[in-house]
């Protein structure tokens, strides 16, 4: 998805805000077995996406890893449509599905309340935590 133009930058900015009307601000329904995470590395060309899942003991009980090509540059605020489609089909690869997901990158701490670990958490219909390295609330 190579973004061209300001009409197409406004149309990702309505999926953000129609995203972050889709998230759950509500503790998981049942009780924590299992917590995953999933980060992304990249070049140039590519997305390398892994993802782990622990038990409450932290023994690793799954993995996965994919790599992706990327579709767009890097753009603060849309990282998402740079690194979700590998995000998602890593924690898809995974046979053990988390009850809860750590995602590296923001949540609800996005200008539009809407970062990869909301994208992630609507679209796969699963608990996730964004974990940012900085606050980008304004």
């Amino acid at each position: 998805m190579a973004v061209k133009d300001a009409s197409e930058f406004n149309a990702l900015r309505q999926l953000q805000t129609d995203i972050a009307k889709q998230v759950v601000l509500e503790d998981p329904a049942s009780e924590v077995a299992s917590i995953g995470a999933v980060a992304q590395s990249f070049d140039e060309s590519f997305v390398f996406s892994s993802a782990v899942v622990v038990d409450t003991l932290m023994n690793v009980i799954d993995e996965s890893a994919s790599i992706a090509k990327t579709a767009m540059p890097y753009v603060p605020g849309f990282l998402f449509f740079r690194e979700g489609p590998a995000a998602i089909a890593t924690v898809e690869k995974l046979r053990r599905r988390p009850d809860v997901l750590i995602v590296r990158g923001c949540g609800m701490n996005h200008p539009r309340f809407a970062g990869l670990a909301s994208h992630v958490g609507v679209i796969l219909n699963m608990s996730t935590v964004g974990v940012s390295k900085k606050n980008t609330l304004r």
